[in-house]
């Protein structure tokens, strides 16, 4: 009979109901668990993130200042080699100036062994106003020409014995030296130049002494030399 009260139905759709509800209930829980947890990986997740990020950051820092304590380095290395170069040039350049283009030139003397012609420079010189050769030792002047004369034949000026000194010109003279043996013997020609002091400008190298004859063998080398 359809019409009858049957109360197995009616237990049935109260289970099922109660069940449903349970499940909603459950389902509801297991969202808002899940909620939390995703809102917690959210806040603390990117604050580990920016921290990472920050970490990261750091070398970066330390590789550029390293790449400027590398640069500053190479930039102080580089000053120093330039500076080094170029007191190398310097240097370079004033031993070239030193040393003067020396070249042999023909000579009809026959006691001349060989005559040379350079681009010597003058000695320079204290001396001022108009000038007068001196042949007096032990004067400004005698002292600037002999250096003159040393510069040019290479002997020692404390060694170097003055044979004889005579004038070849206005303002030219004429040496003969040679060192304590006598195994180097010069004749020496030399020039004034004003305000620049003695100039050499020739050098001949002699087989023997040819001016020792005007000296007795009692005479001292250096207080015994001659002029003219």
């Amino acid at each position: 009979m359809s019409d009858e009260y049957n109360p197995y139905t009616r237990v049935d759709k109260f289970e099922k109901r109660r069940k449903n509800t349970k499940a909603i209930s459950f389902l509801i829980g297991i969202g808002s668990i899940l909620l939390v947890v995703l809102i917690g990986l959210i806040i603390f997740g990117g604050g580990e993130e920016e921290t990472a990020q920050d970490t990261k950051e750091e070398p970066e820092t330390e590789s550029v200042s390293s790449d400027m304590e590398d640069s500053t380095l190479d930039s102080s290395e580089s000053t120093t080699d330039t500076d080094s170069d170029k007191t190398t040039d310097v240097e370079t350049s004033d031993e070239e100036e030193v040393d003067p283009v020396v070249e042999e030139v023909p000579s009809d003397d026959p006691n001349v062994i060989k005559a040379f012609q350079g681009d010597w420079e003058p000695i320079g010189t204290q001396q001022e106003g108009n000038h007068v050769i001196t042949f007096e030792q032990g004067t400004v002047d005698w002292k600037e020409m002999m250096d003159a004369v040393s510069m040019a034949t290479g002997l020692s000026r404390t060694d170097m014995i003055q044979w004889w000194v005579s004038r070849s010109g206005d303002q030219s003279v004429q040496a003969t030296v040679s060192n304590p043996s006598e195994t180097e013997i010069y004749r020496v020609s030399v020039k004034w130049v004003d305000h620049q002091g003695w100039q050499p400008t020739l050098v001949e190298q002699l087989k023997e002494n040819d001016q020792k004859h005007r000296f007795k063998e009692d005479s001292s080398n250096d207080s015994g030399a001659q002029t003219e």
